[in-house]
């Protein structure tokens, strides 16, 4: 699950960026915005410039800011007010993201980039090549009824499974990660079900307020179970 476990919301993945290089179905309608992930693992605070965009995410002495110029989103991330990264984003007109490169030194010298290619607003293709040289590789995504169903990656297939009755809000396994990285690369219609790579599978299972807006999930690979928590700011 190479690609997207980039995306999926875990906190080690978090964790790790800061500390190395029948009828469609309604969203809930709400003007709530996720300011909280919490985890045994601890707790992801998430703060909005008054536009609705993400001006900065923190977790413990990690810190990432982000900030926004025309079709560019710059993350600056530092741990105890050191460097620890930089991501610079370009969006496309539907503000979906086609080049994404992190910078892991200061000066910009290691470096890798991923290129996405879409089909409309369907990423098609992803070209990812870096400091470190050697060829490009080249993952490529499978669509069907508005859902990414399938990524194939180097000779390795992993295929998603939806909960085709409710659709995709900001509280979904894979919204939510992309909330946190800042940008958009899959716009999917329904919500994550499960992850499947040859024999590893990763099942979710969401717990809905009265007003249908995921409040916390689960993810459970068959060994492992770990629950998330969201908390909301509701204008």
């Amino acid at each position: 699950m190479k690609i997207l476990s980039g995306l999926i919301v875990t906190m080690s993945f978090i964790l790790f960026i800061t500390g190395c290089k029948k009828d469609d179905p309604a969203a809930p309608q709400s003007t709530c915005k996720i300011t909280s992930i919490v985890t045994g693992g601890g707790a992801i605070a998430i703060s909005y410039n008054t536009d609705g965009t993400i001006d900065s995410l923190s977790v413990g002495t990690a810190v990432i800011s982000y900030s926004y110029s025309g079709n560019i989103i710059t993350e600056n991330t530092t741990v105890s007010g050191q460097f620890a990264g930089k991501v610079i984003v370009t969006v496309n007109s539907a503000g979906l993201a086609t080049n994404v490169k992190s910078e892991y030194s200061e000066d910009g010298t290691q470096w890798d980039n991923e290129a996405y290619d879409y089909d409309g607003n369907q990423a098609s293709k992803l070209t990812y090549t870096s400091s470190d040289g050697g060829s490009a590789e080249i993952s490529t995504f499978q669509w069907s009824g508005g859902n990414l169903v399938s990524i194939s990656d180097d000779g390795d297939v992993t295929n998603v499974d939806y909960y085709t009755d409710k659709a995709s809000q900001s509280g979904d396994y894979l919204s939510l990660s992309q909330l946190i990285q800042g940008y958009e690369v899959f716009r999917n219609k329904n919500m994550i079900k499960s992850v499947t790579d040859g024999t590893d599978i990763i099942n979710i299972t969401y717990v809905f307020d009265n007003d249908g807006k995921v409040t916390s999930f689960t993810e459970d690979d068959g060994t492992d179970q770990t629950a998330y928590g969201l908390s909301y700011q509701c204008n």
